[in-house]
């Protein structure tokens, strides 16, 4: 399920600094500051995410953040201020964050501890795999796409999304928390988050 997530993610994540250099002409340190707001925002909320997954489960927060992840390539279409894009960098880098952070540490509730070094390596070369074909398959379908406001990027961007939500709803029902968590909806899931105790 997450690979597959990751192959409609990297349709589109290779091609953002191709767009913002070659097709925005952004300057360098325009592209700089866009691009390390995601790890920037991603460092400064982890923590936080992880205290709201240990209460309410790391499934949640993995479909949660997912469906605000297939969201991200369409913002990318509708506006190229680069104001804008810091803003939905920094948006990015706090899902990216919970959702890396929770998928990862489900394989640490779901495997045995015996056999939990190996479902890691599975994850990881599935994961790995993904990237580069989808990377690839990504480059080379974008020359066949047509031209969307302009670039041919964004169409690939509008595919990217709508295969990400296509992945969640076709095989994120599938995964199944495996710890006692407190229920919560997605409104209370971010209530929680900005009032978790430090």
């Amino acid at each position: 399920s997450i690979s597959a997530f990751h192959f409609c993610v990297n349709l589109a994540a290779p091609f953002f600094s191709l767009f913002m250099l070659r097709e925005l002409k952004f300057s360098y340190l325009t592209y700089t500051v866009i691009v390390t707001t995601v790890t920037a925002v991603s460092i400064l909320t982890i923590e936080r995410w992880g205290r709201v997954a240990d209460k309410i489960g790391n499934v949640k927060v993995v479909k949660f953040t997912a469906l605000l992840i297939a969201v991200i390539p369409f913002l990318w279409i509708v506006n190229h201020n680069p104001l804008y894009l810091f803003l939905v960098q920094a948006f990015s880098g706090f899902v990216w964050s919970g959702f890396n952070l929770s998928s990862g540490n489900f394989i640490f509730d779901a495997a045995a501890s015996q056999k939990r070094i190996r479902y890691i390596a599975y994850f990881n070369v599935l994961v790995a795999f993904s990237v580069f074909l989808s990377g690839s398959f990504g480059g080379w379908v974008a020359r066949f796409l047509p031209r969307l406001f302009g670039y041919k990027i964004t169409s690939l961007f509008l595919l990217s999304s709508i295969l990400r939500f296509a992945a969640i709803f076709l095989f994120f029902g599938k995964i199944k928390e495996v710890r006692v968590t407190q229920a919560m909806n997605n409104k209370d899931l971010i209530y929680s988050f900005f009032k978790v105790a430090k």
